[in-house]
């Protein structure tokens, strides 16, 4: 088990008050819609026990990004038209199973809020010292004002967790997530990576 300075675990209470904040706004007389909110919720937050429960116990080693990426797309089934770009096949930085839920979370991000999306891609810029993973979409992208905010616990529409987590993740890793495009251009998420913690293309 890797050294890691925080416990998910701790994110329990954090899911507790978004449950509770967005049911507040789904109640109505016949409690129809509360019910659906709260079988959604428990859902979202299923998933996140597991993701708690697996985050800094799996041994890192180094896993295929392409091949991740290309998962994590799988698992979506309302992807219509739409193109997605892979080019990091071949590429292989130090994670876990985890990695393919933190292109997951970006991917749904796009598809849910994205509005206009009609291409995602990902892929890789290497300097000296770092490797950047660059995921982007043609989305409407993220206000200049929030691009620090959408990371924090709880913020946003829907549970408000997704990003936060994923930053959590990144940290765990010793990897660095940042929005990065202007505002208007789409929504770009580079993840910045030492050149210890990754290997080049095959």
């Amino acid at each position: 088990m890797r050294d890691v300075s925080f416990n998910l675990r701790t994110e329990r209470s954090t899911e507790s008050r978004c449950s509770n904040q967005i049911l507040s706004n789904t109640k109505d007389e016949n409690n129809t819609e509360q019910k659906k909110a709260e079988k959604a919720l428990k859902g979202v937050f299923d998933e996140l026990s597991l993701v708690n429960e697996q985050l800094g116990l799996e041994k890192l080693s180094f896993v295929d990004v392409g091949k991740s990426f290309d998962a994590a797309v799988s698992l979506l089934h309302d992807l219509g038209k739409m193109e997605v770009v892979n080019d990091c096949k071949g590429l292989s930085v130090l994670a876990d199973s985890l990695l393919n839920q933190l292109f997951y979370t970006l991917l749904d991000n796009s598809l849910r809020y994205g509005e206009k999306v009609s291409r995602i891609r990902i892929h890789h810029k290497v300097s000296k010292d770092e490797l950047k993973l660059i995921y982007e979409d043609d989305g409407v992208g993220i206000q200049e004002d929030e691009k620090e905010k959408i990371f924090r616990e709880g913020y946003g529409k829907g549970s408000g967790l997704g990003l936060h987590l994923l930053k959590l993740a990144c940290k765990v890793y010793g990897w660095n997530i940042q929005e990065t495009v202007e505002h208007g251009k789409g929504a770009q998420f580079t993840i910045t990576i030492p050149k210890e913690k990754y290997q080049p293309l095959n």
